[in-house]
């Protein structure tokens, strides 16, 4: 008995009528045709890959990937059906090819470009192996479906439930529909009473009939996948976390995943991200996530965590990514193909490197929430707000000088969720003779901040969302990493007294008072605030990036 062989059936004819020309329209850059028989290629040898059409250029695009079969006129119109041109294949290769009536015939439809190779392997092995008469593709189709039955709207359903808890029910992707030569001939149908079936995603089952269809093929060839590496933890704060966000949130037609550690103090920072429901990836340290980079593939890499080194940053672009850093003055950014540092100057700007405050990324209620007008004299309102985590407590250092100036009108403290002195801050706050609101896991800062009239803060990303909403500010330096940031300064209307434990809450009084009592000063660092923010926004910056990869593509 000769070795049953496995056939490949490509229909392509010519006069689609819904997407003219479909076959060979290119989508992605290559016509639709090709991408199934390329992919059936991984597979099988051309030979046995049968493309049955009567366009001339149909059969110009795949005469060197596959076995044109000249279709008839007959199966060439709009009547005929797929069984028929099923049926004049099968006796094309019994009688010209030599094939046998037990061999597999799989038909795989052009309009099915995302179907996997995985896929094809899988329908092979279970017609061989599984004494079948048909395999084919499905994917899930579950829906509250209706029909007319003599003029009335009949439900086709037992009981309303979400999607998820209804019965299976599957649609055909025309990915994969497989039988045997022999039983195509003998019934004029690929459908058996035997059958088995392949669920897909939603991807690989789509079936392109329309428009509509191509708009969401062309959606699917051109998704990348972007990976966000980025941790959070007490002593490194939350401001990564918070602007990997904000870029995950301004990315619309790309899959985006975050990749995160998982110990060495990081869990703080994993169940953080955990609560905004984005997939997340978790790796032990980066040496694990490069050498999970086959099993991720991703097409964008953007690290948030600080300074990265050249081993690092070699692997990445050796396995083919774009990759973007964020705050990076390690030796590693060289390598980057962007590298944005909104907070930091640089003696000898770099051509890959974006600086000034039109780059930074903000939480998006920072672009929603309309900017406070003009200061007026009073300050009955003063907001404090030093960061996440706080590690140098400089929160306590500024009630302490609320008090000695004898603050009496309204404060607001926000403390972060890795705050770790709450209960001192509680304490002194309770001391203040003044209107005190002490908040912890706030989800609306921008909102918050609108309502201050003098803010209190480190010298990091708050900074520019204090600019953004036009609060006059007053920082204090959480450790040196934060005495380079360029952004703290006069020049975008900040005061910076510097390192935070370098100075006195009696320092600190006196600065305050003399902003309270300097209404022209105030209403000159709003000036400069609005000036150096007008042009930022978060889709513009992650427009720019996508726009550079892409460009890097041609």
């Amino acid at each position: 008995m000769s070795e049953i062989k496995v056939w490949f059936l490509i229909p392509a004819r010519a006069g689609s009528k819904t997407i003219p020309k479909k076959n060979i329209r290119e989508l992605a850059r290559k016509p639709l045709v090709k991408h199934v028989v390329e992919t059936i290629n991984e597979v099988i040898d051309k030979k046995q890959i049968i493309v049955s059409t009567d366009d001339e250029n149909v059969k110009e695009i795949v005469k060197d990937i596959a076995t044109i079969h000249d279709r008839s006129k007959a199966n060439a119109d709009d009547v005929s059906t797929l069984d028929d041109v099923a049926v004049e294949v099968s006796k094309f290769l019994i009688d010209e090819h030599g094939a046998s009536e037990d061999d597999i015939l799989i038909t795989c439809q052009a309009t099915s470009p995302f179907i996997r190779k995985e896929t094809l392997e899988k329908a092979i092995n279970k017609h061989q192996s599984e004494d079948l008469d048909t395999v084919l593709s499905v994917k899930d189709d579950r829906h509250l479906r209706w029909t007319i039955k003599e003029g009335k709207a009949i439900p086709l359903y037992d009981k309303r439930v979400n999607r998820q808890q209804m019965e299976p029910v599957f649609g055909e992707t025309g990915g994969v529909i497989s039988s045997t030569l022999g039983h195509i001939l003998k019934h004029k149908s690929r459908i058996g009473k035997d059958i088995s079936i392949i669920e897909v995603d939603e991807k690989e089952g789509l079936d392109i009939d329309t428009f509509a269809d191509w708009a969401l093929a062309e959606y699917w060839a051109n998704k990348l996948k972007i990976c966000i590496r980025v941790d959070g933890a007490k002593d490194l704060g939350f401001g990564h976390l918070y602007r990997s966000l904000a870029i995950a949130q301004n990315i619309h037609a790309h899959e985006v995943c975050f990749i995160s550690q998982n110990s060495n103090g990081y869990e703080l920072g994993l169940k953080f991200l955990n609560s905004h429901h984005y997939p997340i990836i978790e790796v032990f340290s980066n040496q694990d996530f490069l050498n999970r980079l086959s099993e991720i593939n991703p097409d964008i890499v953007i690290n948030d965590i600080l300074d990265t080194d050249e081993k690092y940053m070699e692997e990445l672009k050796d396995f083919g990514c774009f990759v973007v850093n964020f705050e990076d003055l390690g030796k590693g950014n060289r390598l980057a193909d962007i590298v944005v540092n909104d907070l930091y100057p640089d003696i000898y700007p770099q051509e890959n490197h974006w600086y000034g405050v039109e780059h930074a990324i903000l939480n998006p209620n920072f672009e929603m929430v309309e900017s406070r007008k003009e200061p007026t004299d009073d300050v009955g309102h003063i907001l404090v707000a030093y960061g996440g985590t706080d590690p140098a407590n400089l929160t306590e250092k500024a009630i302490l000088a609320l008090k000695q100036i004898g603050y009496t009108k309204k404060v607001t403290i926000i403390l972060g969720p890795g705050h770790s002195h709450y209960e001192s801050v509680k304490d002194q706050a309770g001391k203040l003779n003044a209107e005190v609101n002490l908040l912890q896991n706030v989800s609306n800062m921008a909102a918050l901040m609108k309502e201050a009239d003098l803010a209190l803060t480190s010298a990091g990303r708050t900074v520019t969302e204090l600019m953004t909403i036009g609060v006059p500010t007053l920082t204090m330096c959480q450790n040196n990493r934060e005495m380079r940031h360029n952004h703290a300064s006069s020049t975008y209307g900040i005061v910076n007294l510097g390192l935070g434990s370098s100075i006195s809450s009696k320092v600190l009084a006196e600065h305050i008072k003399m902003f309270m009592e300097d209404v022209s000063l105030r209403r000159d660092m709003y000036a400069r605030m609005k000036n150096a923010v007008k042009n930022r926004s978060n889709a513009a910056i992650v427009s720019k990036i996508l726009e550079v990869y892409k460009n890097n593509q041609n």
